[in-house]
């Protein structure tokens, strides 16, 4: 047993064994991959179960609406009618277009894609974009990713000619009338949550079935990078998805995917963590503070030659995202406290990057956190909340309500007035005032310990068969102890660091936003680390650890 349960890191967050054997030393790979089973709460009396290794589709017309909504599309193919996809301008709505328009190119049916422009209309259909469709001829209107709730642009698409089908996995407030068709796999109990890209899979499943051709399986990459950016619990069919989607990539990856993952130096068999952490986020530029079009163009693209230019745009994107992102931080940094929920409005914000940056600030305080920004004659904001409680119901005491308010229960998206603001703020405060409970961060769980010398690449070829790790199989976390620091490297303007340890040179430690930590961390320092173990970048043949905290030892 080499280490010592319930301490303290740098960041204040309390370190703990994640299951009773977690402080041994494990002997072997079998014992490594047995350790971060019993992290999850598998072992001898409860048997993993097989969907972790294998798995498989189930059948798309389990969907509630799906058949129909396939036999309309099907008829608007037969017909050469004009349909119009209007989406989300997530990565999850993005990959969904992407998959659409190539599934719609190969019958012969070129769509119309629409976006509503995030700082103009926010989230969502909305009567400006409902009237362009329509003055563009089309004659059915695809909801993707959004429409759930929204009747009175629904209506309104009818009333100006066209026909229905809402593709959304958002919570229903009541079913939809006036439309051909509303997939929803929250209308049903169904196994799995998916996300508007793996519904999307499976209407390209099903209108393979039904009009020939194939099942499109093909498109499955598009879903799991969908699948992932949208944090979807990566279990049972999700899990296979995301497996196959990655195996997909790695394999032949299409035009769009490859140039992009050259364009920003990625490997060529990106993991479900490359994809959460850089291409996701890639995508996302394009919604956040660009063009989704373009994201959607890329992903679309029949060939290297016209994918190669929109990759590069992107990931130029991608970089002004981050710097812009880096720049809200540093102004939260100055002027929050160490605990408790969080409300800010700031000129300088920018209504694409916020959510983004209240994620990881939700994550680090395990508290409630609502930022906004100002977008034309409106307020635009972003709320998240730990898991159990619910971001959008401090909203719903707004009188009058927001001008918009959508999203999930953990995550929501939302629009007010500009003098809503200094209510909005004291209903935030008066509403979590009583949940203190919840600014304790949250532990740090560990599946096993080990000494520097075990970071060997057999550790890698363990863990490799237990992947894709993501939300719902967390990635496997260790302690490393008593590591000596033999150098520090500073890289993003000294934001994050890499360690080099002394009695183990072949490691790659990472520590993300550990800048803050660094004279506490000097060459020569022994400390202990928890971290992910995670694949090598392209080139390097060690083990690669995330660091997620550090203390002296």
């Amino acid at each position: 047993m080499i280490g010592t349960a319930r301490v303290r890191g740098l960041d204040g967050r309390v370190w703990e064994p994640a299951h009773p054997a977690a402080d041994d030393r494990p002997a072997d790979p079998a014992a490594v991959r047995a350790a971060v089973l019993a992290g999850r709460g598998y072992g001898a009396d409860r048997p993993a179960p097989e969907e972790i290794f294998a798995g498989a589709s189930s059948n798309p017309f389990m969907v509630p609406g799906l058949k129909d909504a396939a036999e309309r599309l099907l008829l608007s193919i037969e017909r050469g009618e004009r349909v119009a996809i209007y989406a989300d301008f997530d990565c999850d709505g993005m990959c969904a277009a992407a998959l659409l328009a190539v599934l719609f190119q190969r019958r012969g049916l070129e769509p119309l894609i629409y976006f509503p422009d995030r700082l103009r209309d926010g989230y969502g259909l909305n009567p400006r974009g409902v009237r362009h469709l329509a003055e563009n001829g089309a004659q059915l209107l695809l909801a993707l990713d959004l429409g759930a709730n929204a009747q009175a642009e629904i209506d309104l698409a009818v009333e100006l000619g066209m026909d229905v089908v809402v593709i959304d996995h958002h919570l229903l407030e009541a079913p939809l009338a006036n439309v051909v068709a509303a997939v929803n796999p929250l209308a049903a109990d169904l196994p799995d949550r998916f996300c508007a890209g793996a519904l999307a899979l499976k209407l390209a499943q099903a209108i393979g079935w039904l009009g020939g051709g194939g099942d499109n399986a093909d498109l499955v990459d598009l879903a799991a990078i969908a699948t992932v950016a949208d944090a979807i619990p990566l279990t049972g069919e999700n899990r296979w998805l995301v497996s196959q989607g990655l195996q997909a990539i790695a394999l032949s990856p299409r035009p769009g995917v490859e140039s992009l993952l050259k364009a920003a130096r990625i490997g060529s068999a990106p993991s479900a963590r490359d994809v959460a952490f850089r291409i996701a986020p890639l995508i996302n530029s394009a919604g956040r503070i660009g063009d989704p079009a373009l994201a959607t163009r890329l992903l679309a693209s029949p060939d290297l030659a016209a994918a190669r230019p929109l990759a590069a745009d992107l990931v130029a994107l991608g970089r002004r995202r981050r710097e812009m992102s880096e720049q809200v931080e540093a102004i939260l940094r100055s002027g929050l406290g160490s605990q408790g929920p969080v409300f800010k409005f700031d000129e300088r914000f920018h209504p694409g990057v916020i959510s983004a940056t209240a994620t990881r600030l939700c994550a680090r305080r395990n508290a409630p956190v609502y930022l906004c920004a100002p977008a034309g004659e409106v307020v635009r904001g972003s709320g998240r909340t730990p898991a159990g409680h619910d971001a959008m119901a401090p909203l719903q005491r707004l009188s009058p309500a927001p001008l918009q308010l959508g999203g999930h229960p953990q995550a929501c998206g939302f629009t007010i007035a500009p003098a809503q603001i200094e209510q909005l703020a004291r209903v935030i405060g008066e509403f979590w005032a009583d949940r203190t409970d919840l600014w304790t961060p949250a532990p740090l769980g560990y599946d096993f310990a080990l000494a520097p010398a075990d970071l060997v690449p057999e550790l890698l070829e363990a863990l490799l068969p237990l992947e894709p790790f993501g939300r719902g199989f967390a990635p496997p976390r260790c302690r490393l102890n008593g590591a000596i620091v033999g150098q520090v490297i500073g890289f993003s303007r000294g934001r994050h660091l890499r360690l080099k340890l002394r009695d183990c040179p072949q490691a790659d430690v990472v520590w993300f936003s550990g800048g803050v930590h660094r004279s506490e961390v000097v060459p020569g320092s022994i400390v202990d680390i928890i971290g992910e173990i995670s694949r090598p970048r392209p080139g390097y043949a060690g083990v690669v650890v995330i660091v997620e905290d550090l203390r002296p030892a």
